[in-house]
């Protein structure tokens, strides 16, 4: 076997191993998330599905994002930061980095339209 393909190998065992363990991180967050979303003095409710291999976000009362769940994109878990994208019906791209606390909360700012918009999500108790 030349060096080459035993390069290939080894760094297609350490991807596969990565991938492996934010999957295993990220099986910690799956189920359901609801909590109140603020934008300066407008508000609703965000509900968060995280489920195996899908996660969709949905938002009350925010004409710009729309009213049906939009699925999330390039989400990842890692540091016990939850990362990811999704697009808005009015075509913005909302960008999210929230850390997950101690207490199983998901707290914190994303970006949406340039502006910050503040999430804070709990797990629902039948999940």
């Amino acid at each position: 076997m030349s060096n080459a393909s035993s390069g290939w190998r080894m760094a297609a065992m350490g991807l596969m191993i990565l991938a492996h363990s934010v999957g295993a991180q990220a099986e910690g967050l799956a189920g359901t998330w609801k909590g109140p979303w603020y934008l300066g003095m407008s508000s609703g409710v965000a509900v968060l599905r995280m489920g195996d291999g899908d996660a969709t976000l949905q938002m009350t009362n925010n004409e710009t994002f729309g009213a049906d769940p939009v699925t999330l994109r390039d989400v990842s878990y890692e540091a016990n930061v939850l990362r990811f994208r999704a697009k808005g019906d009015d075509g913005s791209v909302m960008v999210g980095a929230i850390p997950v606390r101690e207490d199983g909360a998901i707290r914190g700012a994303v970006t949406y339209g340039g502006y910050k918009l503040r999430l804070e999500l709990s797990r629902l108790k039948s999940d």
